[in-house]
């Protein structure tokens, strides 16, 4: 109800009880049991899209790329889970073009489309796998250097680089549409 009433921009505190915060299996340990959970809430932007069956072709390919830009900036962000997400949705919506129903440059549009946004979700998905990998490669160094601090035979720390997100892939899939020859 809270976040229905707000404009864009603004925030709000929002108190709400465990049940709608947290499953039973799901509450984190630092969290009591039946405690009221706080949330700030802050509004970034409205959204009101068309349903799939209300939209013609061309709100179809528009979407597409709303969610192929906003899937980038998600990216640029460091955010490639939710950027991965973004790309879904665009597939979702161009899997519902059917072939039989159009013509050939636009059955080439869609391909070309679901390639890039296949491509892009690989590459979101291949981040996020090296980014959680890099946190788990550092947190078992960190516990290794303390085990072995304790244990009076650490004589150097591990040192751990964290690779940057632009030396992940060889290529940017983010500009794979010029790779495919499209303007």
């Amino acid at each position: 109800m809270a976040v229905c009433q707000m404009n864009a921009g603004q925030r709000c505190l929002i108190r709400c009880c465990s049940d709608y915060g947290f499953s039973s299996t799901r509450r984190p340990p630092s969290v009591p049991v039946d405690a009221p959970l706080f949330f700030l809430v802050r509004v970034l932007r409205w959204e009101k899209e068309k349903n799939l069956h209300e939209m013609s072709l061309s709100d179809k390919f528009d979407y597409c790329d709303r969610r192929r830009e906003l899937g980038k900036d998600l990216f640029a962000q460091s955010k490639p889970l939710s950027a991965s997400r973004q790309y879904d949705k665009a597939l979702t919506v161009l899997e519902s073009v059917r072939n039989h129903e159009v013509d050939m440059k636009t059955v080439q549009r869609k391909n070309d489309m679901a390639t890039l946004f296949l491509v892009n979700q690989a590459q979101s998905d291949h981040t996020q796998t090296a980014m959680t990998t890099t946190a788990a490669a550092a947190a078992a160094a960190a516990a290794a250097t303390e085990g072995a601090a304790s244990h009076g035979w650490l004589y150097g720390a591990p040192s751990i680089s964290i690779p940057d997100r632009s030396t992940l892939s060889p290529y940017c899939v983010h500009d794979f549409p010029r790779c495919l020859g499209a303007s």
